[in-house]
């Protein structure tokens, strides 16, 4: 039986780990910051980032989505076609 650990041989180690991971999820708040209000009818959920004891965890709303609120295919019924 094998087992992986973080910060076994030739991986990263568990603190390095946590440190990635809140600087992804600090990146992530701030791109969903800049998105919002930029796009017209584009819903961005409030998201921040909260550090518990040196975790960071992030924390989004939820996005209201409605039947409507999703669009599948195309709004001109297929007739503008792009790559």
């Amino acid at each position: 039986m094998t087992t992986t650990v973080p910060g076994g041989p030739g991986a990263e180690s568990g603190s390095a780990l946590i440190q990635i991971s809140g600087k992804i999820s600090s990146l992530d708040v701030r791109n969903m910051a800049l998105l919002r209000n930029r796009i017209e009818n584009l819903v961005v959920p409030l998201a921040c980032v909260v550090d518990y004891y040196g975790l960071k965890f992030e924390i989004q709303s939820l996005t209201p989505i409605s039947i409507n609120s999703l669009a599948y295919g195309s709004d001109l019924d297929g007739l503008l076609i792009t790559d």
